[in-house]
């Protein structure tokens, strides 16, 4: 032992010692968009991309005034822990008012693929919001062609497919075309499926009822009448299908027993916004929207909205001022009972905002 200590205390004598030259470190901090409210909570048509979006959890995933979960045919929508249906969710521009059933959800079902953006207002709305704004508000907005088509080409198409693996798996599939018109109007036609199964928790276990089934549908075109004035009008039609009966959001024992939800909307935007006079800025939207609820053995339940929102802002200087008027039909059906019930709502609005500077406005 005394020769390798001493071996080892030699090695250690004849190290050479390195003079290192002196490094300077400098740090800047990154550029970026400073952050905001609206930037926490609003999506850009990137994050859905990115993200892969498949439903309402995948959209306000990163949101921070924003929650929704639950299985695909009873998915809800919690702003600042109030459900949706004390809030104001829109495609564009037709509200999605109410709920169908207890047990359902509260309206908000998107296909994700059309999506544009999604814009929220938490907490309670200006009176740009519309009605029923007590918890804020969810706009969705869905793609034309304009938006699908790059720099140059004239027509193109998509075709989309996702595959999933947990539990008893499934896929979504989606194909888009779209196209100019003209030089000034452009069209998309969109058509998607899905067909999952149950999936498994986190637990490894089966989670009963949790597989469906989804269609939809999507025409929409676009374009400008003149240098002032633009037009668009859109059908979609969107359907989830799955068993377990009318109770949707409870996990009950297996059960072939089917339930279905579908909507309809239909609208019509209509702009007139002058480039040379700041005190026009006309926006009009006309709108039907319909959702109904079917199940195994039991009654169809569904809320038909027709109605229509005109607007004008005018600006002065830093003074911004929306006025406008709004109406809506609802129309509630139960055929088990032949129970009909009707609501009709009419509004005028006025909405100010003065820019004092990047960090303050007044409303």
């Amino acid at each position: 032992m005394l020769p390798l200590a001493f071996s080892l205390n030699s090695a250690a004598a004849e190290a050479v010692t390195a003079e290192l030259e002196e490094t300077t470190l400098v740090g800047n901090q990154a550029e970026g968009e400073n952050f905001s409210i609206d930037s926490a909570n609003n999506v850009s048509e990137e994050s859905l991309d990115q993200w892969a979006a498949s439903d309402l959890d995948d959209i306000f995933k990163n949101t921070i005034s924003v929650a929704a979960g639950g299985r695909a045919q009873s998915q809800d929508i919690y702003i600042r822990g109030l459900q949706s249906t004390l809030s104001n969710v829109t495609v564009d521009g037709a509200p999605q008012v109410g709920s169908i059933f207890y047990h359902a959800g509260t309206g908000g079902a998107i296909e994700t693929e059309l999506l544009k953006a999604v814009n929220v207002s938490a907490g309670t709305g200006n009176a740009l919001s519309g009605a029923g704004a007590l918890g804020g508000s969810i706009a969705y907005e869905t793609k034309d062609g304009f938006d699908m088509l790059r720099e140059g080409e004239s027509f193109g198409g998509q075709i989309k497919g996702t595959i999933y693996s947990s539990g008893e798996g499934g896929y979504k599939a989606n194909i888009m075309g779209y196209g100019l018109i003209t030089d000034d109007w452009s069209y998309l036609v969109s058509l998607g499926h899905s067909d999952m199964g149950n999936y498994d928790d986190g637990n490894g276990d089966e989670a009963i009822n949790s597989g469906y089934e989804r269609d939809s549908a999507f025409l929409k075109a676009s374009g400008k009448l003149n240098e002032s004035q633009s037009l668009a009008i859109s059908y979609e039609y969107l359907e989830d299908e799955g068993e377990g009966g009318i109770a949707i959001n409870k996990a009950n024992a297996p059960s072939d027993d089917v339930n279905a939800q579908r909507r309809d909307t239909v609208n019509v935007h209509y702009d007139i916004n002058p480039s040379d006079n700041d005190l026009i800025d006309i926006e009009s939207n006309a709108y039907y929207t319909k959702r109904t609820l079917e199940a195994t053995g039991r009654e169809e339940m569904s809320i038909a909205s027709i109605g229509y929102d005109l607007r004008n802002t005018s600006l002065f200087g830093d003074f911004k001022i929306t006025y406008g008027t709004d109406y809506r039909d609802d129309t509630y059906k139960n055929t088990n009972d032949s129970t009909e019930a009707e609501n009709n709502l009419i509004g005028l609005y006025t909405q100010g905002d003065w820019t004092i500077n990047e960090a303050l406005t007044l409303s």
